[in-house]
């Protein structure tokens, strides 16, 4: 997420999920709001959280959403433990996620 071409793909992309009319759409592209949510920069994460996971939480937009959510964290996380990596797959495996999104 260092790279300013990743940086720059990823705020377009929370760009795009931003501009959803409706938060509940959300639920329906889980797979592009994960893989985006993975690669944001540390600076950025509280805007993420705002954007997808506060807003769809309380509208009650759970399932996938709510499992993609835990896989961007163990991310998040894999990162502040200082591998400086984290691969979705990864982190779907440390959560013990066996569901396709």
């Amino acid at each position: 997420p260092d790279l300013p071409e990743i940086n720059d793909s990823v705020g377009r992309a929370m760009d795009a999920l931003g501009a959803l009319r409706y938060r509940k759409l959300l639920a329906r592209v889980v797979w592009p709001a994960c893989v985006t949510g993975c690669m944001v920069s540390e600076d950025k994460q509280n805007a993420f959280r705002n954007l997808v996971a506060v807003e769809c939480f309380a509208q009650g937009v759970l399932g996938t959403l709510l499992q993609a959510h835990e896989i961007i964290e163990d991310c998040w996380k894999e990162r502040e433990a200082g591998t400086g990596i984290c691969e979705w797959f990864s982190a779907m495996k440390s959560i013990e996620l066996h569901l396709p999104l």
